[in-house]
């Protein structure tokens, strides 16, 4: 939901920062003579405004005014003939409650010469413009839009609670003409969005660590709301980790962790040559908004210490999960030299049907499934002890940041799959009678997996 935003019309109140100078004065005049902007940006949106990459986040506290910066930046184009924006929520209700982008859109475009198709959700401009509104309520909707029209704006709101797979599949339609006036009219994915949610880890390691633009919102950003008031109504209704995001923007914050110790494990940007290498898969089959992720976390042992080298994490179909798992499987190869890989194996005949596949899938390679015991929280135990006493270091890596956030708030937090699948990787590199780099054959004593799960498809 679009905070109140009260910025005086056609003035700009506040000093503005020197750093934010330049970009400021290259957006307001394009404002001014925008007739569907009613509203002069804050120094922050303008900001925002003008950045000319492809992809960029407004993030951070509630209240800064971060989804009326969306909308103003798809209407920046509006007087260009052919453009087209779409403007995006997990759910209709979000965009259309009081306070909405679609009741802000209404009351900015209303008195303009634009027009607003109700069943479509969708203003006409002159010159064939359209701002679209639609809720990518899951995967499939995501894909639904990634057939549609094309566009020249993409724009989600409260972007966390889009997974990353609808995230990117969408961004398919991003295009624009090789000539003509619309070839000059940047594309853009413009993400706005608090921390926290579904898809806090990707956002942030996108944004926040692998550098691409990113706009910090603050709640003093907004001089048209009652700060105080709005302060007092946070701090009463949430709880110290969402008071942190909400009022301060934080994306480091985590929900406390009783296991792992988030800071315990030291970062290296190298491993010791001489390692044994483990894959562990924790395995789901969904794509749906609250489901499981498929996790699998490489790690080898040397020299008594126990090294993080990879993890791959991603909602997958199963026919396009067991594509990556293989892709991995050859890239770890080719990269580590013989990697023994291990599936978790669920109970019941289903689990082993579906370990057995795996396992015949993977024929070739040193492979094997096994059946755990104990609670995910039993189960990462051992590894936990390990890594809270700093014998578990980390290869610096793009899986580093969601790996952290969900180690540190396991076992409270939504996720737990990458923790499982570290558990079962340290547990195997415990097994010494189950070497994992082995070349050249599987010993006999280590072809057959607990519950009777053959390596290489073998029975």
């Amino acid at each position: 939901m679009v905070a109140a935003w009260t910025w005086a019309p056609r003035s700009l109140t506040t000093p503005v920062p020197p750093d934010f100078a330049s970009l400021i004065e290259r957006v307001i005049p394009g404002i001014e003579a925008n007739p569907y902007i009613p509203l002069f940006p804050s120094p922050r949106q303008a900001v925002f405004l003008g950045i000319e990459e492809r992809e960029a986040l407004f993030g951070g506290a509630a209240g800064g005014g971060k989804s009326i910066a969306l909308l103003m930046d798809a209407l920046q184009y509006a007087q260009v003939p052919g453009y087209a924006a779409l403007l995006m929520r997990r759910t209709y209700p979000e965009l259309a409650a009081a306070g909405g982008l679609i009741p802000v859109s209404k009351e900015w475009l209303g008195p303009t010469n634009a027009v607003y198709n109700e069943s479509r959700h969708q203003w006409t401009f002159p010159g064939g413009v359209t701002l679209s509104f639609t809720h990518v309520q899951n995967d499939k909707a995501a894909d639904l839009i990634g057939r549609g029209p094309t566009y020249q704006g993409l724009y989600y709101d409260e972007a966390t609670t889009f997974s990353e797979y609808q995230y990117r599949t969408i961004q398919s339609r991003l295009r624009r003409p090789e000539s003509g006036p619309l070839s000059r009219v940047p594309l853009k994915v413009r993400a706005a969005t608090n921390p926290g949610g579904e898809s806090h880890s990707f956002f942030k390691q996108r944004f926040l660590v692998e550098d691409r633009p990113f706009v910090r919102s603050l709640l003093t950003d907004n001089p048209g709301i009652d700060q105080a008031g709005y302060r007092q109504s946070l701090e009463e209704a949430l709880d110290p980790v969402q008071l942190a995001r909400m009022l301060d923007g934080d994306w480091d914050i985590v929900e406390a962790g009783e296991v792992f110790d988030r800071g315990a494990a030291p970062i290296v940007q190298e491993i010791p040559r001489g390692g044994r290498f483990v894959r562990f898969w924790d395995l789901a089959g969904s794509v749906g908004r609250d489901s499981a992720y498929t996790a699998g976390v490489l790690m080898c042992e040397v020299h008594g210490y126990w090294y993080i080298v990879d993890v791959q994490r991603f909602k997958r179909r199963p026919d396009e999960r067991d594509d990556l798992i293989l892709q991995t499987a050859h890239a770890d190869r080719e990269r580590w030299g013989s990697v023994l890989t291990v599936f978790e194996q669920e109970p019941a005949d289903a689990g082993i049907k579906q370990a057995n596949d795996q396992v015949r899938m993977l024929a070739g390679f040193n492979v094997k499934a096994v059946r755990p015991t104990g609670d995910k929280v039993t189960r990462a135990g051992p590894v936990a002890r390990q890594y809270n006493a700093g014998n578990v270091r980390i290869l610096s890596g793009p899986f580093l940041g969601p790996l952290l956030d969900e180690l540190g708030g396991f076992p409270s937090g939504k996720y737990k799959d990458q923790a499982d699948a570290l558990g079962g990787a340290f547990g195997e590199l415990r097994n010494v009678g189950v070497p994992g780099a082995r070349v050249g054959g599987t010993p006999k004593a280590a072809r057959f997996g607990r519950g009777g799960v053959a390596l290489g498809g073998r029975k």
